[in-house]
């Protein structure tokens, strides 16, 4: 027996809008779940599909007739990427599902037997839980997580937004990327509110920037949260319809809870690698008296570099947030010292990167017009410093003569925290997440 249209927008037509569980059904392999035989000849057997990464091995366990005529089968799904390189890319299955059709074939609901198994991931990354996690990291993975913090969050700053609408694309609008002559017929973004706003994700930053330019006549507002920043020169949207931003700016949404997910976003930096904390002595280090000029400087992570990055797009309004922004800025200040030098080569810097010290100046203009108890804001000679709790952050080549009176002289104390930027950074990322428990 064949059971006619097993898709997810079938699924949709049969369900309503409120659904909890709508997007971990999207996640489903539904292609191949479209061409299993469910015959009552194939129980027992084992039905072996090729997918584009992986091998998926089905297994029909049983088929009841309920009172209602309704068939319901019973199977099982297990996959097998082709190699080891393709795990990363294949979701991986080894659940039981029940489909539900009429009996005419035509599908009514499909979903996993007990919890499902998306609603678990998700659970446990919202906990701080990664090492459930990780034993299911995948691409895939990382896209549900990302969306399920992003969605937690706008729906918190916009609670009109609906889940899973989804629209017909408006015609005359730039084609799908990637497919130069063809339309996308449909877009379903991740929240929305009829045609008056949409919420988007991205996985990296030119990639929504890219959706921005695709999607700016689709809606009145448009919203694309990234969770990577990119390094290299990129497409760039600079319309006004869309609003780009970072998952550290969308979780600002959340108030000062927002710093408990920082965890969850640094976990998704390190592409579901938990990071470990340093060691408490080096913390120790830092939070008295560095050495001014130590023989090791603290090497910096890639997925420290990126979460300094993109939280330089953040909103500063308490002390907590002042410490991690000029951290982060600290951080990728000396990342890009370093890479003149030919002492870091984890990535090539753009020179778009060296415009953050406009950002840096914007901030601290903003903590002279509205200070912020804990902060203070001056300068010595050339030098731009940033002190908060005691702990000093200085910076170079910001133009001061657009300071005005209110920046007052200071003594900045001799103590460099470049070479120490990644301890820095762990030191002030920790005044946020400790201000919330």
């Amino acid at each position: 027996m064949r059971v006619t249209d097993i898709s997810f927008q079938r699924w949709l037509e049969t369900h309503s809008a409120e659904h909890k569980d709508r997007w971990f059904r999207e996640l489903y392999p539904w292609e191949i779940l479209s061409e299993i035989d469910f015959s009552k000849e194939k129980i027992g057997e084992v039905q072996v599909m090729e997918g584009t990464d992986a091998t998926y091995r089905i297994t029909l366990k049983k088929i009841e007739r309920s009172h209602d005529e309704r068939y319901v089968f019973t199977f099982s799904v297990v996959t097998e990427p082709f190699d080891e390189g393709q795990d990363w890319y294949v979701r991986s299955w080894r659940n039981d599902f029940e489909l539900v059709c009429s009996a005419k074939g035509v599908l009514i609901t499909l979903y996993a037997v007990g919890v499902d198994p998306s609603a678990k991931l998700v659970k446990s990354f919202m906990r701080g839980e990664f090492k459930n996690v990780v034993a299911e990291r995948s691409l895939p993975v990382f896209s549900l997580l990302h969306r399920s913090l992003t969605s937690y969050a706008l729906e918190k700053a916009y609670p009109e937004l609906s889940l899973h609408k989804t629209f017909n694309t408006i015609k005359g609008t730039p084609r799908k990327l990637g497919q130069p002559n063809s339309w996308p017929t449909y877009t379903r973004p991740l929240l929305a509110d009829d045609r008056n706003h949409w919420v988007m994700c991205a996985t990296s930053e030119e990639f929504a920037h890219r959706l921005a330019l695709l999607n700016e006549h689709q809606c009145d507002q448009l919203t694309v949260v990234y969770c990577l920043p990119n390094f290299s020169q990129h497409h760039r949207y600079d319309g006004k319809v869309a609003n780009v931003i970072s998952l550290p700016a969308a979780l600002q949404n959340l108030g000062d809870s927002a710093g408990k997910f920082l965890r969850q976003f640094r976990f998704l930096l390190n592409w579901l690698t938990p990071t470990q904390p340093r060691d408490e002595e080096d913390m120790h280090r830092l939070l008295t008296v560095p050495p001014k000029k130590p023989d090791d400087p603290v090497p910096i992570k890639l997925c420290e570099l990126r979460e300094a990055r993109a939280a330089l797009d953040l909103d500063v309004s308490n002390v907590r947030e002042a410490a991690y922004f000029f951290a982060c800025a600290n951080l990728l200040n000396t990342a890009i010292n370093r890479a003149r030098n030919g002492k870091y080569d984890k990535i090539k810097l753009d020179k778009r990167h060296y415009s953050y010290k406009g950002r840096i100046a914007e901030v601290a203009r903003q903590l002279l017009s509205d200070p912020i108890p804990g902060v203070n804001i001056a300068k010595q000679d050339d030098l731009l410093i940033a002190e908060v709790s005691d702990v000093q952050f200085s910076f170079h080549e910001i133009p001061l003569e657009e300071f005005g009176p209110k920046l007052s002289k200071g003594s900045w104390r001799g103590v460099r925290l470049q070479p120490l930027a990644p301890l820095a950074l762990e030191w002030a990322r920790k005044q946020v997440m400790e201000s919330i428990r």
